[in-house]
């Protein structure tokens, strides 16, 4: 028979087996947040890195443009020296004399043969006109290559700030890929302690803690939802095309209770009609009741018939007119938002046929994409431009409540409830689920909507 030491040890061996396996179980679950915030870190650098794309592709438009205006003035500036030149010549042969030409070859500079110019009375008004042109035609010329080599520089730092973007962005990715990396051997290492503690075999224990994280997210899901109020018809991932008919039912997450009561008129209402009918076989028990029937004494009650005749129970009646009244003012804000069409369907569509392609880092297709080059090229593709970045898209689209979400809609994720941190951009697809390009090593998906982070939603 085991001593009291024997027991005691034995259950101190059993807490602390508990103790560890609680320890390793929420050890299991900061890994896995840490792997999310990794993967926000490198979708933020992501994005900041097509931004740089972007603004170099418009300084060097910018540098373009601003030489081609520089050599306009330049040829302006030659057409105006040589109309100059041509007075001049044609002066000379008027035997203005040799002084008069002198001013003009002896000048220090445009500037100094437009003063001694002043003095060239015998070119009459077309050299005033021709002098003015040459004037203006130097200043034009000296602002537009002042802009042009304004433009080359934006154009080098704006290369120089790309190839910072690029080294953070792959850093970002590579220390993200990293921590993905060590936190699955990790998570291996702490699977086998469990299994070992637990007395399991290593599948078995693998097998609990994926549905306990599925649950685990599962949950953060609901919170996230229900923080955001996301109605039922919108939130529920019932996987179907998008037309929620595939249930029969209203759509709604709960339906499956509703059916008990039948109160929806989903699946069990018609047997709730029923439920009466077995006690009609009592009917005759109820033969007394006209004894009850004296109940006409209440009848003296008009009485109270009277009572109602104080109109001010009318009076009350106004109260309530006002108050609905004001819930219409709020009922416009939502019109804001251009209505769902077939070009955000399309949209919609077109994406939908990318699912499998990988997720490319900077991608905007056709092989490959990120988020953001995702919906861009979908819209892009019923003739809808959308900007390059996610911060760029939720500032070109119009807010949109989560109560008129519609297919084509795109949500955005930020890290800091602010467009500040916008990080990720995904195309709703209907019936609570969504398309989008999630992460580097993935592929284009349609999976249930991740309410966790989201901001708001955007319709082109």
């Amino acid at each position: 028979m085991p001593s009291e030491e024997e027991i005691e040890r034995s259950w101190q061996q059993v807490d602390d087996a508990a103790g560890q396996i609680a320890r390793l179980e929420v050890q299991l679950a900061a890994n896995a947040a840490d792997v999310e915030v990794a993967q926000q870190d490198a979708a933020i650098a992501t994005d900041a890195y097509n931004q740089a794309v972007v603004d170099l592709e418009q300084a060097e438009a910018e540098a373009e443009t601003a030489a081609a205006d520089a050599e306009r003035a330049d040829a302006e500036l030659l057409e105006a020296s040589a109309e100059v030149a041509r007075l001049a010549t044609a002066a000379y042969r008027d035997n203005a004399g040799l002084g008069h030409l002198e001013m003009f070859v002896t000048a220090n500079g445009v500037g100094d043969m437009l003063y001694r110019a002043a003095t060239f009375e015998r070119l009459g008004s077309g050299a005033d006109e021709a002098f003015q042109r040459l004037d203006a035609a130097e200043i034009v010329a000296a602002m537009m290559h002042m802009r042009a080599e304004e433009a080359v520089e934006e154009k080098t730092q704006a290369a120089e700030e790309l190839e910072v973007r690029r080294s953070e962005a792959e850093q970002a990715l590579a220390e993200a890929e990293e921590i993905q990396q060590s936190t699955q051997q990790q998570r291996g290492v702490l699977i086998g302690q469990l299994a070992e503690l637990r007395q399991t075999s290593y599948e078995l224990e693998e097998e609990r803690q994926n549905a306990l994280e599925q649950q685990r997210r599962e949950r953060e899901n609901a919170a996230a939802a229900a923080a955001l109020a996301v109605p039922a018809h919108v939130g529920d991932s019932g996987d179907s095309d998008g037309s929620g008919s595939s249930s029969g039912s209203n759509g709604s997450g709960g339906s499956s209770e509703s059916g008990s009561n039948g109160s929806n008129g989903s699946g069990g209402s018609g047997e709730s009609s029923s439920g009466g009918s077995s006690d009609s076989g009592s009917a005759p028990s109820p033969s007394p009741s006209p004894s009850p029937s004296p109940s006409p004494s209440p009848s003296p009650s008009p009485s109270p018939s009277p009572s109602p005749s104080p109109s001010p129970s009318p009076s009350p009646s106004p109260s309530p007119s006002p108050s609905p009244s004001p819930s219409p003012s709020p009922s416009p804000s939502p019109p804001t938002a251009p209505p769902s069409t077939g070009s955000h369907q399309g949209a919609l569509n077109w994406a939908m046929q990318q699912i499998g392609k990988p997720y490319v880092w900077g991608g905007n297709g056709p092989h490959g994409f990120d988020c953001s080059g995702l919906t861009q090229q979908a819209y892009r593709s019923v003739g809808i431009n959308l900007p390059r970045t996610t911060r760029q898209q939720y500032a070109a689209t119009t807010r949109v409540s989560l109560n008129n979400l519609r297919p084509g809609d795109l949500l955005f994720y930020s890290n800091n409830g602010s467009a500040s941190g916008i990080y990720h951009v995904s195309i709703y697809a209907g019936n609570g689920m969504r398309v989008h390009a999630p992460r580097p090593g993935s592929t284009v998906e349609r999976v249930p909507v991740w309410w966790t982070n989201v901001i708001g939603a955007g319709r082109p």
